[in-house]
């Protein structure tokens, strides 16, 4: 085959395309650890304060055991729908896509920590 016959690469394509695989792993990767977050939200619930009839706490809440098992994967959700918004507006104006799949691990952040908070409570 003649290779002159191929259409020339374009670079700006090529760093486009770059950039979207880029996000898409990284964000992805939220995935995974909605799940492990879920997994071990849940031991550590069971290995809370044991819960009695008259118990008062915010763990033994059944609203709040709920938003502990929940939120990592909620969380993990968000994140990549947050995450990857902000990084296709972004590919789409050529800049880079870093500030997306930040916004998205923190968006899960939040939520792993407002779980802890509700673990401590």
């Amino acid at each position: 085959m003649n290779r002159s016959n191929l259409p020339a690469a374009d670079p700006a394509s090529i760093a486009a395309d770059a950039r979207v695989v880029r996000l898409t792993t990284r964000l992805l990767m939220l995935i995974p650890a909605g799940f492990v977050g879920f997994v071990v939200s849940s031991f550590l619930l069971m290995g809370a304060d044991s819960c009695r009839a008259d118990s008062t706490t915010l763990l033994c809440s059944t609203a709040a055991q709920w938003w502990i098992v929940w939120l990592p994967p909620i969380g993990a959700a968000i994140g990549m729908a947050a995450g990857g918004t902000l990084g296709a507006v972004l590919s789409g104006r050529g800049r880079p896509v870093g500030a997306g799949i930040a916004l998205g691990w923190w968006v899960f952040a939040a939520a792993e920590f407002t779980t802890w908070i509700l673990l401590r409570n």
